[in-house]
C-alpha cells in the first residue's frame, strides 16, 4: 500500500462521512491493500435497512474519488453495544464515538 493511497483513502472516507454519522454508529474502520479499500461501519445492534443504505452511499462517494483504479467495499456490521469493538489486523480508525463501557 502506498502512502498516497493511505492519505487519499482516509481523506475520502472523512469527506464521505460528513452528514452521514448517526447516533447508532459506533465506529468506522478501514483497511487498505495495494489497490483496495475496505471499510466497515460498526453499529450499535443490528443495522437497519436505512443504515445499510447509508453505508452504500458512503461507499459510492469513496468509489467516485477513485474511479476504477481502486476497489472499494463498504460493510454495515452489527455489534453488541455493551462490548468493546473488536479491531482487525491492519485496520485504521476513521471515526469512533465516545462510549462508557465497563468491563
Amino acid at each position: 500500500m502506498s502512502t498516497n493511497l493511505r492519505i487519499s483513502a482516509l481523506l475520502s472516507l472523512q469527506r464521505a462521512l460528513l452528514g452521514e454519522i448517526t447516533e447508532n454508529m459506533r465506529a468506522v474502520m478501514v483497511s487498505l491493500g495495494d489497490k483496495e479499500i475496505k471499510f466497515r461501519v460498526v453499529f450499535s445492534g443490528n443495522p437497519s435497512s436505512n443504515d445499510e443504505e447509508r453505508v452504500s452511499e458512503i461507499e459510492t462517494e469513496v468509489i467516485a474519488d477513485f474511479f476504477e483504479d481502486v476497489s472499494v467495499t463498504g460493510k454495515a456490521e452489527a455489534s453488541n453495544p455493551r462490548e468493546r469493538i473488536q479491531y482487525k489486523e491492519n485496520e485504521v480508525t476513521v471515526f469512533r464515538r465516545a462510549e462508557n463501557l465497563t468491563d
